[in-house]
């Protein structure tokens, strides 16, 4: 015991993971040398999660992937057998139930499982859950999540996403929604990628980080039009220069 705290350098998770892979037989301690341990956490977790059946580390990958994640919205994705294919994840000590929640042992756990399904079958994943979610902005992060390339059907539900953030009061969700829906923008859509590279850098700075509202608007300023649009990109930028207090350039600006 005492080697497995020195081994795990005092973090609780680690101990109980490399303890959990001495039980397995995955490591053998020799008397009096140290535990033949893996380099890091993540490794050990990887393994862990390896360990599992592919069907249960499926159903874990879309558990991974929800905000919140419900037995029975997984079930709605993946069928009813959904809940047969984790008792080896249960015996395992990877999740839980609460009533109707999934609950993971640890957030390292939900990481290790969401990356351990191959990129395609996330995507895959992504776009069911996205027909069974109910709450809008969880949908856009799903169809965002789910997109091959530029889209600009998804990039409208990641825009009404980012409104209905913003009108909560929550300027960091709705910077991170329409800078998504920017990534997403057809590169022939000129009028609407200016328009959410503005957006997003109103969002990022009213969430307190100006220098990324900054790096946004400078952008924006390279690809507006003359005329009204590039004078109200000068006039956001000039605004954040002068809150970031280079009065400056910012009377340059103005």
């Amino acid at each position: 015991l005492l080697r497995l705290v020195e081994a795990s350098g005092g973090n609780p998770f680690f101990a109980l993971e490399i303890a959990r892979a001495l039980q397995r037989g995955e490591l053998r301690a020799r008397p009096g040398e140290p535990l033949p341990v893996p380099r890091t956490l993540d490794e050990l977790v990887h393994e862990r999660m390896a360990a599992l059946p592919a069907d249960a580390r499926d159903v874990l990958a879309a558990a991974a992937a929800l905000s919140d994640p419900r037995l029975s919205v997984v079930q709605r994705v993946l069928g009813a057998e959904a809940v047969a294919t984790l008792e080896a994840a249960i015996a395992a000590e990877v999740v839980s139930f609460d009533g109707d929640t999934i609950r993971f042992s640890h957030p390292l756990l939900a990481s290790a499982a969401y990356a351990a399904a191959d990129p395609l079958r996330r995507r895959e994943l992504h776009r069911s859950l996205a027909g069974v979610v109910d709450d809008l902005e969880e949908r856009a992060r799903h169809l965002a999540s789910g997109a091959e390339g530029n889209d600009s059907a998804v990039a409208d539900v990641l825009d009404q996403a980012a409104q209905r953030a913003r009108a909560r009061g929550a300027p960091a969700a709705a910077a991170e929604l329409a800078e998504k829906a920017l990534w997403l923008t057809p590169p022939k859509d000129g009028e609407h990628a200016l328009r959410r590279r503005m957006d997003a850098a109103a969002h990022h700075f009213e969430a307190g980080d100006p220098a990324h509202a900054r790096e946004l608007l400078e952008d924006a300023l390279a690809a507006a039009p003359p005329g009204s649009e590039r004078a109200s990109v000068r006039t956001r930028l000039a605004r954040v220069h002068a809150f970031e207090a280079d009065l400056p350039r910012a009377a340059a600006l103005y």
